[in-house]
């Protein structure tokens, strides 16, 4: 797998938030969408804008995987992102996975099999790299059972009012 560097000094590289110090914790991976429609020009330095618009100071995702599976780094892993709530996150590590919105704006899984193939492999990269297991959460499946759930009880309960006619 190859990993791309950034081409030029990024905001997290030039103000830099606290390095990782050891932890009690065990590291945890967090894996989400970006947000954003699956386009294959969106790469670290476009979401490190989205990011400063959101009101975070630089690119909140340590990884980005793009549509065709290249990895590209958005934020130095040694440092700690800026999206941590709370010290037992304060060893995670964010992957972001570019897309999770339809080109109508709708929440949708639009992840390719490239980029599945290149989250195994980085994942793996990163346990190995640690040389200790480490937990993963994948928030991109929550959103959409959220979703999936929501509509299957409005549904239920649209059935439940219709009360058969007697005849």
């Amino acid at each position: 797998m190859v990993i791309l560097k950034p081409y030029k000094p990024t905001r997290s590289s030039l103000f830099q938030t606290s390095l990782r110090e050891a932890s009690p914790y065990a590291p945890e991976v967090f894996i989400a969408h970006t947000s954003t429609i699956a386009d294959p020009r969106i790469d670290a330095d476009f979401l490190c804008d989205i990011d400063c618009n959101r009101g975070y100071f630089s690119n909140s995702y340590h990884y980005i995987i793009r549509t065709n599976g290249i990895v590209e780094i958005g934020r130095d892993p040694n440092y700690i992102s800026t999206r941590v709530r709370g010290p037992s996150q304060a060893n995670s590590i964010l992957i972001g996975i570019v897309g999770g919105i339809t080109t109508q704006g709708d929440l949708q899984n639009t992840t390719t099999p490239a980029q599945e193939a290149a989250l195994e492999e980085l994942i793996q990269m990163i346990a190995d790299g640690l040389n200790r297991s480490i937990d993963v959460t994948d928030r991109r499946r929550r959103k959409y059972q959220q979703e999936e759930e929501e509509t299957l009880l409005e549904e239920l309960s649209a059935t439940e009012t219709e009360t058969p006619t007697e005849g």
